[in-house]
């Protein structure tokens, strides 16, 4: 499944799911069904696609979110720097857990 996250934009015909808020997001990838991800930064309340992708990040460090095709769509700046950190950081945890599972 691929989630688009965003508030405000019209989600893209190739995604399935368009998530609006933080928990929706977060309920979609607790199914672990998702396998992409779009994030923007700004929802229109105090949580941001940042809540999503710190979470993302814990749970590819405990190992229980497997690899996503992520991509960031914020205007934000300085949302897409917090996101691209945490995202990295989730790659980074993905790629040691297929380095010791060689």
């Amino acid at each position: 499944m691929k989630v688009w996250l965003d508030d405000l934009r019209t989600m893209p015909s190739s995604y399935d799911l368009h998530a609006r808020t933080a928990q929706e997001a977060i309920t979609a990838l607790e199914t672990g069904e998702v396998t992409e991800i779009s994030l923007d930064y700004e929802l229109g309340t105090t949580e941001t696609g940042g809540t999503v992708a710190a979470w993302i990040e814990q749970a590819a460090q405990q190992g229980t979110l497997a690899r996503l095709i992520w991509r960031l769509h914020t205007s934000s700046p300085l949302g897409r720097r917090r996101m691209n950190h945490s995202m990295t950081n989730a790659d980074r945890y993905w790629d040691m857990r297929e380095k010791t599972q060689e």
